[in-house]
């Protein structure tokens, strides 16, 4: 990055994931300029706890040295984040990440320019046994060793198979989800496919947008994709892939057989229609899907500066439209939804701020007004919550907003917020989010280039 490499700043930050996993929740960072994922025990961690993907804090180089970056051998405790020598500037390359981690605390991270998806046991666990408790990955996927990065690991673009990955030609999202058996899903963008590998293997079990492990078609049909890169799962199963490049999305229902055919295609009028569109059932380049606790689709089009809402995923027709449009946004590359209070956040991208909205059923009676306008300072790349409903923000800006929820006080016995000395007083969290004025924690420079300390969020109550 330019200027100093430390572990308390970062360059790009590309993606964001808490790990539930534990108590205090510990958090992972996105460094894509830096290639490499900045570890923080909680939110009081001032600097990074751990750093994944290079030797020490200092050190930023792609596969350790910018000169050959993408084009040199991988390592096992290397990352390559960042495409050079193929580009100088990677604003330009715009990269969000979508990285995850399991029940267990287990990290997984789409290495991009290496064609792989590696693995870390439980990097904070204080555990040492089988693996855990440190920051080399323990399982590679997509290559068959740490040290091969080939596209197809060696097979070349125009060959592949059920253990191969191909990232170099990519959408701008880079996905991997673990769903709730522990399967690891990959959006294999280059080989215009979804991958599911079973917990703990290298070889996938499931091929969904072509027929089979060795083809590659492009063709829009309902069996085929162009640019695969958000995931998200239903409760009862179901997979939603945005297809970027057929701008649409894919809804396969389970059970889930090699090569299927979609269920249900969003976005377009028919099978093979690709071309975008402005009008309200229609997509222009959709990077990004959540699906809610009731089924609910969020899908994030940047093309067309807006979420789309549709109704449970599961109950719909053919081409439907949504029912519910957040229109107030700028290239909008994130969704998310609170799994326990509903409350939906977007990254208005290019607008430099992330906007809350409340759940569903108190937008779909207020329309598209949102309650909380948090301004990052730079372009929000992702957000997500812990499970006390803090948001996590990453930014191009160069850092890690973290806004925590403030608190109100009510007197004990009769829930009225009067209190004098002495009394006993019940603490609950304020749901009115800070609005564009106030100031979140941050890890990483401002725009100054300044170092700015962790700092409470101040509260303020009001519409966005």
């Amino acid at each position: 990055m330019p200027g100093r490499v430390d572990g308390s700043r970062g360059y790009h930050l590309g993606g964001v994931v808490v790990d539930r996993s534990m108590k205090p929740n510990p958090f992972y960072v996105v460094d894509a300029g830096n290639s490499r994922i900045l570890g923080f025990k909680s939110t009081a961690s001032k600097k990074a706890d751990l750093i994944i993907g290079q030797p020490d804090e200092v050190s930023g180089a792609p596969n350790g040295d910018s000169n050959v970056g993408m084009f040199g051998p991988a390592a096992r405790d290397r990352l390559c984040l960042f495409g050079v020598p193929g580009g100088s500037n990677i604003e330009e390359q715009f990269l969000s990440f979508h990285i995850d981690v399991d029940d267990e605390g287990n990290l997984y991270v789409p290495d991009v320019y290496n064609n792989r998806v590696l693995v870390y046991y439980a990097p904070f666990s204080s555990a040492t046994t089988g693996g855990k408790g440190d920051t080399l990955p323990d399982l590679v996927i997509g290559q068959p060793d740490f040290k091969s990065n080939a596209p197809n690991h060696g097979l070349g673009i125009n060959r592949r198979d059920a253990a191969s990955l191909n990232f170099r030609s990519h959408s701008s999202t880079m996905g991997v989800s673990v769903d709730r058996q522990g399967n690891v899903w990959v959006a294999d963008g280059g080989n215009h496919r979804v991958l599911r590998f079973p917990k703990g293997k290298t070889t996938a079990d499931l091929v969904l947008g072509q027929s089979d492990f060795t083809t590659r078609i492009t063709d829009a049909t309902s069996r085929t994709m162009s640019a695969p890169a958000g995931l998200a799962f239903a409760p009862d199963g179901v997979l939603a892939v945005a297809d970027a490049g057929h701008n649409r999305v894919l809804v396969f229902r389970p059970p889930f057989t090699n090569g299927m055919s979609a269920a249900l295609i969003i976005g377009q009028p028919d099978e093979t229609t690709i071309s975008p569109g402005s009008a309200d059932n229609r997509f222009n380049g959709p990077r990004h899907a959540a699906i809610d606790s009731d089924g609910r689709l969020y899908v994030a089009d940047p093309g067309n500066n807006r979420v789309s809402i549709y109704s449970n995923v599961s109950a719909l027709g053919r081409d439907p439209s949504p029912r519910i449009l957040l229109t107030r946004l700028n290239g909008v590359l994130g969704v998310w939804v609170s799994p326990v209070t509903g409350e939906i956040w977007a990254t208005d991208t290019r607008g430099g701020r992330v906007l809350r909205y409340p759940k569903f059923d108190t937008l779909f009676v207020q329309g598209d007004v949102s309650d909380a306008n948090i301004r990052t300072g730079g372009a929000p790349l992702a957000v997500a919550q812990d499970p006390t409903g803090s948001p996590f923000i990453a930014d191009s800006a160069n850092r890690i907003a973290i806004h925590f929820p403030g608190l109100t006080a009510t007197n004990a016995a009769n829930g009225l917020p009067r209190l004098a000395p002495g009394m006993y007083a019940t603490l609950r969290p304020v749901r009115d989010a800070p609005t564009a004025g106030s100031r979140p924690t941050l890890h990483g420079d401002d725009a100054s280039g300044s170092r700015r300390q962790p700092r409470q969020a101040v509260r303020q109550a009001g519409a966005a």
